[in-house]
């Protein structure tokens, strides 16, 4: 079964409504992180579909500037889903008509978010304590949408009250075109280990396809997840934050069975400065640099002199000032870290 996966993976096709991805490999949505420049650097290195930053109902019903800003897309990001988060029917239906008017391909409910100002409003996972209010608010996006809804879910809203196959099933009840099962509870946020055996259950309790999330950082683990839960596909999350070249790996994991080794630096200068590139078109070279200070430390995660470079990063007032940093920083001697076993803390020189 193990040779099956690997040999069959990239070949495959989810069909989620009238859209067949292939290969079955997902960027998660992020907050903050999952802007269009990271998506085109992600679906580059092989990422088949990725969602928009997470918006709410309020400002996407009656969209916001920041909301509109949110959900630009860059050149060639598609096939792209939104991701929507609330409760209340009425607003989810208009979110749906607005989704479909901007041209996404899918809409993506978001059941799952720790956030606590969302889980008090009994919005993402809060809204998991309360499976009626899911019908009721899942309904009425399924009703209004001309396109695919899927379900990102976790785990159950804590370990007394797990209920994703209940969620599941009210899911594809209501219309749901595909489920994505996180393996954590809402109150676990991203602590621990997932749960796997979740996401084989909610598998055996429906038709439609389910994506498995959570703990996916290698080729290794996301075969390992394929074969423990039979799921459709595989959601990359917090793996590709500094590291969009998880799915490049992934990809050659199954095409290979090798274990690629960690790019060398030129490889990382070329990736952060397309980042940069692209940032400054989405947002000015201002803001660019600021937010390329927190990526640049995603990006040295796990590597030597890693502190020394977190310090520098904070300097920079530029992309002008990162070209230069970054050709200057001297990593022509250094040597890649191993990758951490999942489950293990990752290692730092």
């Amino acid at each position: 079964m193990m040779q099956r996966a690997v040999k069959g993976f990239t070949e495959r096709n989810l069909r989620i409504g009238t859209l067949e991805i292939s290969p079955p490999l997902l960027l998660a949505p992020m907050a903050e992180n999952t802007s269009w420049p990271m998506r085109l650097l992600c679906r580059r290195f092989g990422a088949a579909l990725a969602f928009t930053e997470m918006v709410t109902t309020h400002p996407f019903a009656v969209p916001t500037r920041q909301t509109l800003r949110i959900l630009e897309r860059g050149k060639g990001d598609e096939p792209l889903g939104v991701q929507v988060c609330g409760n209340e029917p009425d607003l989810l239906a208009r979110c749906a008509a607005n989704a479909v008017e901007m041209g996404f391909d899918l809409i993506d409910f978001n059941l799952g978010c720790p956030v606590r100002r969302m889980v008090g409003r009994d919005y993402g996972g809060g809204l998991m304590r309360r499976p009626r209010r899911v019908a009721e608010a899942l309904s009425a996006l399924v009703r209004h949408s001309a396109v695919p809804v899927t379900v990102k879910i976790r785990k159950g809203f804590d370990e007394n009250s797990v209920n994703a196959v209940e969620i599941a099933r009210i899911a594809e009840d209501c219309g749901a075109a595909g489920i994505t099962v996180h393996g954590r509870t809402v109150r676990q946020k991203y602590a621990g280990r997932a749960d796997w055996d979740i996401i084989g259950e909610v598998k055996a309790a429906v038709g439609i396809p389910v994506v498995g999330n959570g703990d996916v950082r290698d080729g290794p683990s996301a075969e390992a997840m394929l074969e423990h839960t039979g799921c459709d596909g595989v959601m990359v999350g917090r793996a590709a934050l500094g590291r969009p070249w998880v799915f490049r790996d992934i990809l050659l994991y199954f095409e290979t069975g090798a274990v690629p080794e960690r790019p060398d630096w030129e490889e990382i200068k070329k990736v952060v400065a397309e980042h940069a590139r692209m940032l400054v078109e989405y947002v000015g070279d201002g803001k660019a640099a600021l937010l390329m200070r927190r990526y640049l430390v995603q990006y040295c995660k796990g590597m030597p002199y890693s502190s020394r470079f977190r310090e520098r990063c904070q300097q920079l007032l530029s992309v002008a000032d990162l070209e230069e940093f970054m050709d200057g920083f001297p990593y022509d001697y250094i040597a890649p870290c191993t990758t951490a076993a999942r489950g293990d803390s990752e290692r730092t020189c």
